[in-house]
């Protein structure tokens, strides 16, 4: 594994907890800090993905960090 991956996997890791548990989370003020600490690192997600040598998953790994660095300004 190399440092880029390592890095994607942590960022998106997180940015998966963030959605999670502000799904979780229901209509509190949680919810909204949560959406919002998801966004950056899926911003850094979306940048380690493009160095990563993944070839196959590359493009799935790009929409799912753009998916979730858009989702504050979607939903």
């Amino acid at each position: 594994m190399t440092n880029n991956q390592f890095r994607l996997s942590i960022a998106m890791f997180f940015s998966m907890s963030c959605f999670v548990g502000g799904i979780i989370s229901g209509e509190s003020g949680l919810r909204i800090i949560l959406f919002f600490m998801m966004t950056f690192p899926s911003l850094l997600g979306l940048y380690f993905s493009t160095k990563a040598e993944l070839r196959q998953y590359k493009w799935l790994l790009i929409s799912l960090n753009y998916f979730f660095a858009t989702y504050i300004v979607i939903g």
